[in-house]
């Protein structure tokens, strides 16, 4: 029992916890109790942006439980009540171990689970899936809409807003009203455009439909995302997989960072704040097959801040002896 103890004891005590401020592990704690308090754990929340903080949350609380546990331990007289502590303490790393054991997450990025990610969504898909989509939808009152959705990656609602297109001999320039700018556009671009140039059939049937300049516009989301999931299942019917309106975000993602568009640029044309966000979109694929595909003259509202991971969670894994 005591050679087992001290071997836990050795772990906690390595893991570091000065390596964040005082105000975020006050953070750390409120988000702790909260979940607590609700009978939750980070681990029913999988798919939330928040659960790397939620997991933080449970490393860093359970290990100030576990030191306070070692406190009491040592300062305890009485054996059978150190033994019971010492029992408590064990459950306390066993938890503890849960998370920074959990090697399916990989820290501050994407813990979306592989089967629900829309990023592998578009690899599972029809080669071919955007242009049957296009035909399918030729007669649709969304079809100058979805062909923007493919040559912009915009939000629905940004089409609702509306996305200024203009055509010149350069190509097609999107300016895009960007719609996560709530928290004083802490999250998202408030404008951002860019040209492009492409053989796609989106691309040529914006160019020869539009003379000028144009605002394409939407009644209603939730209707466009209605339809091409209700076609998807029509086009593709033995796929498992069906294509949504964030299905043309992440291909749009693919195609410029195809491009070898920096992680600044990828950022604005995607309508973020830092260039961290963009990491959870699909990245550039091995085979190139963009066709003619150009962007250029990219600009934002707000200059792109680089985020650094927070290295707590990682250096409190690897830092731990193995036992």
């Amino acid at each position: 029992m005591n050679d087992q103890y001290e071997k836990l004891k050795e772990y906690i005590k390595a893991i570091p916890e000065n390596d964040i401020s005082t105000k975020t592990k006050t953070d750390y704690i409120k988000t702790y109790t909260r979940l607590f308090n609700n009978d939750k754990t980070p681990f029913d929340y999988p798919r939330k942006s928040t659960h790397y903080k939620y997991r933080a949350s449970f490393i860093y609380a359970n290990t100030v439980l576990a030191k306070l546990k070692i406190s009491e331990i040592e300062g305890e007289l009485d054996e059978i009540k150190k033994k019971k502590e010492i029992e408590e303490f064990k459950s306390i790393v066993n938890l503890l171990k849960s998370y920074l054991d959990d090697d399916h997450i990989i820290y501050k990025k994407s813990v979306v689970q592989k089967s629900l990610s829309k990023k592998l969504t578009i690899a599972k898909l029809n080669k071919s899936w955007s242009t049957l989509m296009f035909e399918k939808m030729n007669d649709s009152k969304y079809l100058m809409a979805l062909s923007v959705l493919f040559c912009t990656g915009c939000r629905s609602i940004e089409l609702v807003s509306g996305v200024k297109v203009k055509n010149d001999n350069e190509g097609l320039t999107f300016t895009i009203c960007g719609a996560k700018t709530h928290a004083g556009g802490k999250y998202g671009q408030e404008e951002r455009s860019f040209t492009m140039s492409s053989d796609n059939e989106h691309y040529q049937y914006l160019k020869d439909n539009i003379n000028g300049e144009a605002v394409i516009k939407i009644d209603s989301g939730k209707l466009l995302g209605e339809q091409i999931r209700r076609n998807s299942k029509i086009i593709m019917p033995n796929s498992k997989s069906y294509i949504s309106p964030y299905t043309y975000r992440h291909n749009f993602s693919r195609m410029i960072k195809n491009t070898g568009l920096s992680h600044e640029d990828t950022a604005r044309c995607l309508g973020h704040c830092n260039d961290k966000s963009q990491t959870f979109y699909s990245r550039s694929s091995c085979k190139k097959d963009n066709g003619d595909f150009k962007i250029f003259n990219i600009t934002a509202t707000k200059s792109i801040k680089h985020v650094v991971n927070n290295s707590y969670i990682k250096s409190s894994a690897t830092s731990a002896p193995c036992i």
